[in-house]
Formats: structure tokens, C-alpha cells, sequence
């Protein structure tokens, strides 16, 4: 079925959903604040992400935005407790399902199943491999760090830039290559890094042969 992530710092009424979706036969993954979501995030690229409106100093919006920025396949939901028109305006805006607690379990289990299908509709046709360690890169003669690849394209953070040209070079000193890509995303994040997710702009069939070489190295050491 899917690989769904929960996102809640209640973890007595988390529990409640983990076993109905475990029972519908789903693979769940349990966040209790912010911080622990955005790392499952990275480790598990669920298909749905499940998170309640408030998580402490954050909210729930805070992470489906970033969800949004870096798995743009994975379906969100917003679960509140009670109808807030303007956090349900938000969270529309941001083409998310908002939904208000309590719910009954046939409607919960409705609005996942609609979700997922949505999600693998639009599923990755080539999945990210994560370097177990950093993959040193340069950008713009600037060091970097390639943060995951796949074979269509790959993202990576670039600290203390503050642009990117819509097309540029990335170089990877230990493979001896550097390659031609095209911004798909840009954004700055907190630390100060620029981050950028992009697409192999080179074409040909050389390239396309290294560059698979590269991922599938990556992948056998992760």
C-alpha cells in the first residue's frame, strides 16, 4: 500500500491513527515534534505526509511547505481540531487536505486512499539515492554538497550563494566530471545554504551513461 508519515506531538492520539492505517495495510512512520519529521522526510520520502496544525514552536504548515519544496509527489494533510477558516484557506493554498478532528475511521481511511492514488500518479519515475557520506561538489566556484541524485536530475546544497543561473555547471572533483544542469527549484533555507533542485541539461548519450554510473555508485554505498 503507501508509506505513510504522522506528524503529532500527542503521541497517545498518534497511536490511534497508526493502528488503523496499519490495519488497512499501509507502512507507517511516526514524527512527535518538527525536527523529527524533516528527518523521516529525507530518510523515508513517504507517499503521504499526516501532520496536526500545531507542533509547538512550528506548525504544520511550516512542514508541508517544505514537503512541498523537496518531495513534491508526497500528498499532505492538515488535521485541526476544530474549523478554522483561515488555516483552512492556507492550507488550501498550499494544495493540501485540511481536515478537522474527530473523524470517523471510514472517512479517514476515504481521504487517504485518495491521496495515495494521487501519489503514485504522480510517483517519481527515477528514485533519489542518498550518499551515505556528503558527495563534495562545486558550483559556481563554490564548494557544495550533493544532497540526493537520481537519474533524471539531483539536488544540492550550495552555502552562503545567494543565486543561481537558470543553467550552470556542477563539478564532482571524485569522479573527475563536471556536468551541464538546469534549475528546476531554488530556495534558501535558514543555515544560510542555498539549495537548488535540478535537471541534467547535456543530452547525450555519453553523459547520460556517466552520470547513471555516478547515481548507481552512490547507491551501492548507501
Amino acid at each position: 500500500m503507501a508509506h505513510i508519515l504522522i506528524v503529532s506531538i500527542h503521541a497517545g492520539k498518534t497511536s490511534t491513527k497508526v493502528n488503523l492505517l496499519q490495519a488497512a495495510g499501509h507502512q507507517v512512520t511516526v514524527a512527535l515534534d518538527f525536527d523529527a519529521a524533516v528527518r523521516a522526510l529525507v530518510d523515508d520520502q513517504p507517499d503521504l505526509l499526516m501532520t496536526d496544525v500545531r507542533l509547538g514552536a512550528f506548525n504544520g504548515l511550516h512542514l508541508v511547505t517544505r514537503c512541498q519544496n523537496d518531495y513534491p509527489s508526497t500528498s499532505t494533510m492538515v488535521f485541526d481540531t476544530s474549523d478554522d477558516p483561515i488555516t483552512r484557506r492556507e492550507v488550501r493554498h498550499h494544495r493540501a487536505t485540511y481536515l478537522v478532528e474527530p473523524l470517523e475511521d471510514a472517512e479517514l481511511l476515504a481521504h487517504v486512499a485518495r491521496a495515495v492514488v494521487t501519489t503514485q500518479a504522480s510517483h517519481r519515475r527515477w528514485p533519489r539515492k542518498h550518499p551515505r557520506v556528503g558527495l563534495a561538489a562545486q558550483v559556481a566556484e563554490r564548494p557544495a554538497r550533493m544532497v540526493d541524485l537520481s537519474y533524471g536530475g539531483f539536488r544540492i546544497e550550495v552555502p552562503g550563494l545567494d543565486q543561481l543561473q537558470a543553467r550552470f555547471e556542477v563539478a564532482l572533483p571524485s569522479f573527475g566530471v563536471a556536468f551541464r544542469a538546469k534549475s528546476v527549484w531554488t530556495r534558501h533555507v535558514s543555515s544560510g545554504s542555498f539549495w537548488c533542485g535540478a535537471e541534467l541539461s547535456d543530452s547525450d548519450a555519453h553523459t547520460a551513461v556517466v552520470w547513471r554510473h555516478i547515481v548507481d555508485s552512490v547507491a551501492a554505498q548507501a
